[in-house]
Order: C-alpha cells, then structure tokens, then sequence
C-alpha cells in the first residue's frame, strides 16, 4: 500500500499535458509550498466568466471565447500578451483572464505541481453555488504532507465571491460535505 501511495504522489507531482510549462518558464519561477499563496496566484490571473458582472464587467463576444484557451501553457501565453510577467502580479478585473471553473483547477495543480505540491483538478457537484442544488463544478485536490491527506479547494472563490454565497466553509478545505466528486457521486447513484 505505501509503495502504491509514493507512486500516486510521484504521478500527481508531474506535470501532464494539461499543466505542463514548456516555454513560459519565467512566469511561474518560485513558486511556494504554500496553498493559500498558490490560491492567491490563480486569482490574480483568472476572473470567472459567469460572476463577471458581479465585477463591473461587461463582456464582449471575443472575451468570452478565453475560456477555450485549455491548457496551461497556452493560458500563459495569452497571459504574456496581456502583460502578465510573473503570477504573482495583482492586476484590475478588466486585465485578468476570462475563465470558467476548469481553469481555476487546472491552474492550481499547475502552480502546485510546480511547486512540487501533489495535485488534481477533480470534476463533481457543488453544493454552495445554487441554493438547494448540486451544480456541476470543478475544483483541486492537493495532498497535504503534514495531515496525510488529499485536501480539496475551491480556487475560484475569492472575497467577493465567498461574502455573495455567504459560505459556511473555508474555501482552502472543502469538505465532501459541500462538494460530491464524480466518482462519489456515481457510487451514491448506484446505492
């Protein structure tokens, strides 16, 4: 079973064609062991599509085709091009990048696979997006060293976010309780 473990780790460490970093390199140097710092980063750059008037934003048609950008890499780029240097920047709302829920988890199992921080982005259903409903969602599960166990996060919910659905967690450690993998919920459908 231990051996078993050190592999999944050793996989959720690595880079895949998701979050891999080929030529942006520069723009995640020094990136630390730390969730909530990690958490912060993803925020700095992504903005989610569907909360963008709770930001004073208006979309246009060609800012709500950037959630198709996928991978990680290609997300720098564009990033670049708007001006982005490093993921540590603090930028307005109207210079973030135009993202869904998807790109939250994949940009922090990027960061935290960077920073050697076993990750994975995981698809389910959010109990606290939509009053009495499960809403289909994504958010990351990095593994926690010191507690020996595989922590689940929501990256997308910032301060304005998290005051809007008056949250009864802490978004750095979301319980099963709030939110239903898919696997789960497939095993909870069978029964």
């Amino acid at each position: 079973m231990r051996l078993v473990m050190k592999d999944t780790l050793k996989l959720y460490r690595e880079h895949d064609i998701m979050t891999e970093i080929k030529t942006m390199k520069h723009m995640v140097t020094d990136i630390p062991k730390d969730i909530k710092t990690i958490i912060t980063y993803v925020q700095n750059i992504l903005l989610h599509q569907h909360w963008s008037e709770s930001y004073g934003l208006e979309l246009s048609d060609e800012r709500k085709k950037e959630p198709f950008i996928r991978n990680f890499e290609d997300k720098l780029i564009f990033l670049n091009k708007l001006g982005f240097t490093h993921v540590s920047e603090q930028r307005t709302n109207e210079n973030k990048m135009i993202s869904i829920c998807r790109d939250f988890s994949v940009v922090a199992a990027a960061l935290c696979r960077e920073a050697g921080i076993p990750a994975r982005a995981r698809c389910g259903f959010a109990s606290y997006l939509v009053k009495d409903k499960y809403i289909d969602h994504w958010v990351v599960e990095y593994w926690n060293e010191e507690k020996k166990k595989w922590v689940m996060v929501d990256a997308q919910l910032d301060a304005l976010q998290q005051r809007a659905l008056q949250l009864p967690f802490d978004p750095l450690d979301v319980s099963e309780n709030y939110f239903v993998t898919g696997p789960r919920a497939w095993l909870l459908c069978r029964e």
